[in-house]
């Protein structure tokens, strides 16, 4: 065993197996005999906590011999037989210096936005009633992802935004929302989305609503090998028929 990095670090720690002894009733009767030992982390290919334990093996061979004296003389040789993911190691390389290394990687799963926090936008008509079949399409980018991330998006990019149903009374109300699809995050951090509507025919009588607004989505590592979605912030659009005074946001 050894010790571990502290807390969001990486780096190199080493440690050593006990001293092993052999004496000549180890032998067996013989000038010269192998013995073969193999060295492999615990749980190598599992996965506990975001950590990767690694695959590799490696194989030594100690030669014990009787040196004709009293004495015993002994050599060994180590080679790395297995690599990290699993793979035979090309050529099974000596390892000249005894060391047998093992890399393990910190990878927490990802997450996905819940559908209480997708990013929604509600869309306001002023001036006149929804008509049948009227809609309203917004589109969503990113602005700023951590160093590194390939930062998602919805599948599709867009939104659209169609009529509301009328209410009990049979009147339909002058707001209805939407929610663009869910995203997969696989890196912790903040990401600060741009949403904005996209523009319809100037001679519709509709003032379209030409202000940006922006969501943010704030992803945290919980340390355990998990991210999870610790804020979002959504966008809000309202439009204003020509007659009556344009959206001020």
């Amino acid at each position: 065993g050894t010790d571990s990095p502290a807390d969001g670090e990486g780096g190199l720690r080493t440690a050593s197996f006990g001293d092993i002894a052999y004496t000549s009733a180890d032998l067996g009767g013989l000038a010269e005999r192998t013995f073969s030992y193999t060295i492999s982390e615990q749980d190598g290919g599992s996965v506990h906590e975001g950590v990767a334990y690694s695959r590799a093996l490696y194989r030594v061979a100690v030669a014990l011999t009787d040196n004709g004296d009293g004495t015993l003389g002994v050599s060994s040789t180590m080679v790395r037989a297995v690599v990290d993911d699993g793979m035979l190691a090309e050529d099974a390389p000596e390892v000249a210096s005894h060391t047998a290394t093992f890399t393990n990687s910190y990878r927490p799963n990802p997450v996905e936005l819940a559908p209480d926090q997708l990013i929604r936008v509600r869309k306001t008509v002023l001036g006149h009633a929804w008509g049948a079949g009227e809609s309203y399409t917004f589109d969503i980018s990113c602005l700023q992802a951590p160093d590194g991330a390939d930062a998602p998006l919805p599948e599709p990019a867009e939104l659209t935004v169609g009529a509301p149903a009328p209410d009990g009374d049979g009147a339909v109300p002058a707001a209805n929302e939407g929610a663009f699809a869910t995203m997969c995050f696989s890196v912790a951090g903040t990401y600060v989305y741009e949403v904005v509507e996209r523009m319809g025919p100037a001679d519709a009588g509709m003032t379209y609503d030409a202000h940006a607004s922006t969501a943010t989505v704030v992803v945290r590592d919980d340390g355990a090998g998990n991210l999870v979605v610790d804020e979002v912030g959504g966008a809000v659009y309202d439009n204003a028929a020509a007659t009556t005074d344009a959206d001020a946001r």
